[in-house]
């Protein structure tokens, strides 16, 4: 006696997959996501000089920025010492910020960055420059200190605190 074929049970069996392929759309997924990442790292001077509230989302992130090419402010005459005060060890770094164009520019903060000696932050402060403006042509010399500085610290790195407000 013949039967009706079930619904579907005509249609050309599709064999399983066994070769793995769900770890190559996760492996272009991870891909992908890194390489947004990768951009929004090494591209985030360019994304925050097409769109300047980006400057507020990195300095949320905590992800530094460089200053501007037109930025008009440069750090010169670095220099660090540690003394005894007090009977406590105390970093003294200072330095100048000088405006090289010809207009006034907001003063921002100093990030101060001490690293080991493989290149880590260890720690990390901002300093407030005195003043709001620097007019063109002229500097004003900084000292920050830090009391107990790391034992491990080898490097320390000084730069401008760049966000939304001392953007040109």
């Amino acid at each position: 006696m013949l039967r009706p074929l079930p619904p579907g049970s005509n249609l050309p069996a599709i064999p399983e997959s066994r070769s793995g392929g769900g770890w190559r759309a996760w492996a272009l997924l991870v891909l992908f996501i890194a390489a947004i990442a990768a951009s929004g790292w090494y591209g985030k001077e360019r994304i925050v000089e097409a769109w300047p509230a980006a400057a507020r989302i990195y300095a949320t992130l905590g992800i530094p920025l460089a200053p501007p090419r037109e930025f008009g402010l440069v750090l010169r005459d670095l220099s660090s010492s540690t003394a005894s005060e007090d009977g406590a060890s105390v970093l003294t770094i200072s330095g100048e910020v000088a405006n090289v164009i010809a207009e006034a520019r907001p003063l921002p903060k100093l990030r101060v960055i001490l690293r080991d000696g493989e290149k880590r932050t260890i720690r990390e402060w901002t300093h407030d420059l005195e003043g709001s403006d620097i007019a063109p042509g002229e500097s004003r010399r900084f000292t920050t200190k830090l009391r107990e500085p790391p034992a491990e610290a080898r490097d320390l790195e000084v730069t401008f605190l760049v966000d939304e407000t001392t953007r040109p």
